[in-house]
Formats: structure tokens, C-alpha cells, sequence
């Protein structure tokens, strides 16, 4: 056990990194959701992504 924890280091570090990362990212955004502030300005008149949006002929 200790010989693959010992050659398997590197990657289980980097493994722990991606996760906090993304955690950080996920509360950052749910934090910003119950606060109100969307990524998407919540402009919908001017929305390319919706289809709706300014670019549509």
C-alpha cells in the first residue's frame, strides 16, 4: 500500500487540486445564483444565445 501511495503521489495530489477547484467554482456560482447575479445579465432582449436576442434577423 505505501509502495503504490508513494508512486501514485503526483497524481493524487493533482486529483485533490481539481477537485477543491471545481468545488471552489461550484459554490462560487451557487453563491451567485441565491444572490441574484446570473452569468447571463439576465438581458434577455439582448441574449445571442437565446434566439431571441439581438443577432436574430
Amino acid at each position: 500500500m505505501l509502495a503504490w501511495l508513494s508512486a501514485n503521489l503526483i497524481n493524487l495530489v493533482l486529483v485533490a487540486v481539481l477537485v477543491l477547484v471545481v468545488g471552489l467554482v461550484f459554490r462560487a456560482m451557487r453563491r451567485d445564483k441565491k444572490a441574484g447575479n446570473a452569468s447571463c445579465g439576465c438581458d434577455c432582449a439582448a441574449c445571442g444565445g437565446c434566439g431571441k436576442g439581438a443577432d436574430t434577423k
